[in-house]
């Protein structure tokens, strides 16, 4: 049996790709995912066809950031009860330990790992578990964000990212919108 994903983590996929001139609708049908399930937040989608649509997008949208443009207009409430679970714990630490018990609940193919550091510095690691064992870089950079985007709700807007470390090589104008994204320095 494969792993899961929430159909929240398709939230404002339909208006991106139509930006772009494309059709979601087409692209969601190559990938064999149904279009009304974008409309039920709650549904299941195989997560290695969710993998397969962020990758899809990207090509035929031409656009190297797609997983991040993505998810740049999400949030905490992207993970559901989660979400409300989370920002109840008494400090930013137990909030991410208990988000990394329970967010198989929203993505079952989706880990990280948060280590604290010292001068009150966090490192969060995030990996993936999809079935071809592949790096897939709309995922890293969708799931990046939405991290970014999660404990910024967590912490407030002063809060900022000290650094990014990617597995993949962008381009200079997707580096460089990386970086203007999360105001930080990017690897």
């Amino acid at each position: 049996m494969g792993n899961y994903i929430r159909a929240a983590g398709l939230s404002g996929f339909e208006d991106l790709v139509r930006s772009y001139g494309k059709d979601p609708i087409d692209i969601l049908g190559k990938v064999g995912i149904l279009p009304s399930v974008i409309n039920e937040p709650d549904s299941l989608i195989d997560y290695d066809r969710y993998l397969n649509l962020l990758e899809l997008a990207g090509l035929v949208c031409n656009e190297e950031c797609f997983g991040l443009k993505l998810a740049a207009n999400q949030n905490i409430r992207t993970i559901g009860l989660i979400g409300v679970y989370i920002s109840r714990q008494n400090s930013v630490l137990e909030s991410l330990h208990v988000a990394q018990k329970y967010i198989d609940m929203h993505a079952e193919g989706f880990n990280f790992y948060a280590n604290k550091l010292p001068n009150q510095l966090s490192e969060l690691n995030i990996l993936s578990q999809n079935a071809q064992n592949i790096d897939r870089p709309q995922e890293a950079q969708l799931a990046m964000c939405l991290m970014h985007n999660v404990i910024k709700d967590l912490i407030g807007p002063t809060w900022r990212t000290k650094k990014i470390t990617l597995k993949q090589n962008p381009t200079l104008e997707s580096q460089q919108l990386i970086t203007k994204m999360f105001d930080c320095e990017v690897e």
